[in-house]
């Protein structure tokens, strides 16, 4: 997944000679997942809009603050989103939705509780086993409770969630490249990012999505974490690394694949769950550590993957 992150305030993007210029660099438009513009003083040209649009490139907008704002994802990407599916969709049995749901959940847990036990943290053991407790739909709300221990687990007794601190606007930043990323993927296996089988927000374009992302979040709070450790907590330092969220090592289907391939497997066993070809959603076994990305860097830097 190549993402352009851009910071410079008054940058322009427009198209020179069929490539997306982003001030006097060029990028092939076929190289580019995601156009992130952290500031919103920035310039886009209709041409750019309309090239990102028919090749595929979402555009993330940011506001003053950096902060995500507002996504712009292309009508034009691959796949086609067929009504037969848009149907099944919309009328999935709630029996089956909360057995997707249950799932998620449990696979979240699971890697949080892997995370917290790395750290040593007291409460990773019930957080684990609230893992094992999950029901149907998750009638107990054990994601919210297993939050509640987490957290402060990994950044403190003090720490508290969609705060203003440096710390917490690096995780929305690093959530919303994922959610990017399980969107574009949902999309490519013909469905819609809009419906979902557990998120169910009127005013929102990707229920799906904001479903399908929670197991792989753990990722995003590792490389925060190790950010906050090392103290690169400076926006220019810190989201050029959450912008290559979508390379971070996760243990799919029995074997360490990037991300983007285990988001790309789960999508499109969603669509065979939501089809009635398969009940179990192809959700990441292992999320990697920070000593398992810089294995896999050294592997692609030697040319063996």
């Amino acid at each position: 997944m190549t993402i352009l992150d851009i910071a410079g305030r008054g940058t322009v993007i427009s198209v020179r000679g069929g490539m997306l210029a982003v001030g006097d660099s060029r990028f092939c438009p076929e190289d580019v997942d995601l156009v992130i513009a952290q500031v919103p003083a920035v310039t886009v040209t209709g041409d750019a809009l309309l090239l990102m649009a028919q090749r595929g490139i979402e555009f993330l907008v940011c506001d003053q603050r950096r902060q995500p704002a507002s996504t712009l994802l292309p009508l034009t990407l691959p796949a086609t989103i067929f009504a037969r599916t848009l149907r099944l969709q919309a009328s999935l049995a709630p029996r089956r939705a909360r057995a997707l749901w249950r799932q998620v959940v449990r696979a979240k847990l699971i890697h949080q509780a892997d995370f917290a036990r790395a750290l040593g943290c007291a409460d990773a053991e019930r957080i684990a086993r609230m893992a094992a407790d999950v029901a149907a739909g998750d009638p107990d709300n054990r994601e919210a409770q297993g939050a509640r221990l987490y957290w402060p687990g990994l950044f403190g007794p003090d720490f508290r969630r969609h705060a203003t601190d440096a710390v917490n606007g690096l995780l929305d930043f690093g959530y919303a490249v994922l959610r990017s990323l399980v969107g574009r993927n949902l999309h490519a296996a013909g469905l819609s990012r809009a419906i979902g089988f557990h998120h169910d927000n009127a005013e929102n374009d990707g229920n799906l999505a904001d479903d399908l992302m929670e197991p792989f979040r753990p990722a995003v709070d590792r490389v925060v974490w190790g950010l906050a450790r090392d103290g690169r907590l400076e926006v220019g330092e810190a989201r050029p690394v959450l912008a290559t969220i979508g390379d971070w090592p996760v243990r799919s289907r029995g074997e360490w694949v990037r991300m983007r391939v285990a988001v790309q497997r789960a999508c499109l066993s969603c669509l065979e769950a939501i089809e009635g070809a398969g009940s179990r959603l192809s959700l990441p076994d292992t999320i990697g550590s920070g000593d398992d990305a810089r294995r896999l860097a050294e592997d692609v830097g030697a040319g063996l993957l």
